[in-house]
């Protein structure tokens, strides 16, 4: 009886042991696939980020060319061209 208790205590150990194996290289896979999946999103943020950047920088030079075509504009007002 002595030995067929030690045989099952071999064996439920020995899973235990592949257990935890398998266990922590699945573990390890999943680690690595986060990373990588915070690496994407951290990318696509800084994409996201440079994207605005250049909308606001474009805007602002709209609103320049702009508030330039209206001070010509009231430059001429302010002193028409008279026709002789």
């Amino acid at each position: 009886m002595n030995s067929q208790l030690r045989g099952a205590v071999v064996v439920i150990v020995v899973g235990y042991v592949l257990g935890f194996y398998f266990q922590s290289r699945s573990i390890a896979h999943l680690d690595k696939r986060i990373d990588d999946l915070n690496l994407a999103v951290n990318h696509r943020f800084d994409d996201l980020n440079v994207a605005v950047n250049n909308r606001f920088d474009d805007l602002k030079d709209w609103i320049r060319s702009e508030m330039k075509r209206l001070e010509d504009r009231l430059e001429r007002i302010e002193h028409p061209v008279l026709k002789a």
